[in-house]
């Protein structure tokens, strides 16, 4: 049986990964509104591109402001959709899917039924340092795809206004 200061230090840490899990599923609930926003804003702006007579130079310049930065936007959510890590981080540890995946059946099994309350620990320690990688830079996107976003709203504004125009006769 463990002993006590290790039984406080692996509850604390089964407690610090279920914070992790919960902030990296937090990150991704920001992704689908960006996502949204971005299309539609987007999407307003295709669907009156092909009926511009004249292409004036601040219409123009706008347009490409506000492609580049919507553009960046969406790029940007891949990125934090698709967080890149050192799978080597995972590598071995027996609470990764990809460590888990790495080993075969009777491999995985023997492990877990030999796995000392002291592996378990250095197995938490393990995936929480790769799962705080991963929230890290999920973190770090999404708010360069809001900001990016938000910086495009007036090059928009001003592109929709020109677009909107009143055709002259």
């Amino acid at each position: 049986m463990p002993d006590d200061s290790l039984k406080r230090q692996t509850d604390y840490l089964e407690k610090t990964m279920d914070r992790l899990i919960l902030w990296i599923r937090l990150a991704e609930m920001r992704i689908p509104p960006i996502i949204a926003i971005d299309t539609t804003l987007i999407g307003l702006l295709a669907t009156r591109f092909a009926s511009v007579a004249v292409w004036t130079l601040p219409l123009l310049l706008c347009a490409i402001l506000t492609s580049l930065l919507l553009g960046s936007s969406l790029l940007f959510l891949a990125f934090a959709s698709f967080p890149r890590f050192n799978a080597a981080d995972g590598q071995g540890t027996l609470l990764w899917f990809g460590g888990i995946a790495a080993l075969k059946t009777e491999q995985f099994i023997e492990r877990v039924a030999n796995m000392s309350s002291e592996e378990y620990f250095a197995d938490l320690l393990q995936i929480i340092f790769v799962n705080s990688k991963i929230a890290k830079k999920k973190y770090f996107w999404i708010r360069y795809a809001w900001i990016a976003m938000f910086c495009s709203l007036l090059p928009w504004a001003v592109t929709v206004f020109y677009l909107f125009q009143p055709k002259p006769v």
